[in-house]
């Protein structure tokens, strides 16, 4: 497993997914070039749904609406 973001904490990176997995936005996984959004439940059952991208958009065209970056 391959973290793409920085932990909060050196100390928590080997329980960092499981955490992001309980939590309640889930996790975005990446495997090959499909994505996947992937929580626990209340019940303690996985839920995987693969996230199917509607737009590409270039870099110039993202900054162009993404106040942020």
């Amino acid at each position: 497993m391959k973290i793409l973001i920085n932990p909060p904490s050196e100390s928590m990176k080997d329980s960092f997914f499981g955490i992001a997995l309980r939590s309640k936005s889930g996790a975005n996984i990446r495997v090959g070039k499909k994505l996947y959004k992937v929580y626990v439940d209340n019940t303690g059952e996985y839920n995987i749904d693969e996230v199917i991208p509607e737009f590409e958009l270039t870099e110039e065209e993202f900054k162009k609406i993404n106040k942020y970056g």
